[in-house]
């Protein structure tokens, strides 16, 4: 079983609309409608729920107030532009503070905050701003960075003729050397991986340098 495989089974819960466009979602009550329908058909294979490439606040508790009295845990991460915020333009670290809450109100269980689709250096300076205002009460940190160059405010996936161009600079070496490694021991963040672009051999990398930490 995978339990015996010591393996915790992740739902995705995506975007319903456009990746990267919180001026995009769907009104609340229609969101939380579909992502029940995507809880529910889970909620037999996971152990927990990742509402992931989350635009906004407004995107985010869609999913969480979908988990409902689910009882299962949920984890968000979140997608920054390259100043550090999320796509909205809200500071991640007053998100936190207001999902935090969010859930309380609704007996969800947030087990964590993670960021990724993003450039890593966006991920940096986020995960800056939560250790100079701590916000996480006791939530744990992730990150898994995107390979893309940088994607346009207005970019749209059913307007795209062709795959976001990826960078040159981003090397399984270089992504653990430059980011991973700072983010695991200056910002103590638990969950590690990567997002478009980020291959298997990025992956094997990563694992293999955080087992010799060990």
């Amino acid at each position: 079983s995978l339990k015996k495989q010591n393996t915790f089974v992740l739902g995705s819960l995506g975007p319903l609309q456009e990746s990267y466009r919180p001026d995009l979602i769907l009104r609340h009550q229609d969101g939380v409608r579909i992502y029940r329908i995507m809880i529910e058909a889970l909620a037999p294979y996971v152990d927990c729920y990742l509402a992931e490439t989350m635009s906004s606040y407004a995107e985010s508790i869609q999913a969480i107030e979908a988990v409902g009295s689910n009882n299962k845990p949920i984890l968000v991460s979140f997608t920054l532009n390259c100043k550090g915020l999320l796509r909205s333009g809200e500071p991640p670290t007053d998100v936190i503070i207001r999902l935090r809450d969010f859930a309380k109100e609704r007996n969800v269980k947030l087990f964590g905050v993670l960021f990724n689709c993003s450039e890593p250096e966006a991920i940096t300076i986020a995960l800056r701003c939560i250790r100079e205002e701590p916000c996480l009460n006791g939530l744990i940190l992730g990150a898994y960075a995107n390979r893309l160059t940088t994607v346009p405010d207005n970019w749209e996936l059913a307007e795209s003729e062709c795959a976001q161009a990826m960078r040159s600079d981003l090397t399984p070496e270089q992504y653990w050397h430059t980011f991973v490694s700072e983010w695991i021991t200056r910002y103590n963040v638990q969950l590690i991986g990567g997002c478009c672009g980020i291959t298997p051999e990025h992956i094997t990398y990563l694992r293999d340098q955080i087992s010799r930490k060990k």
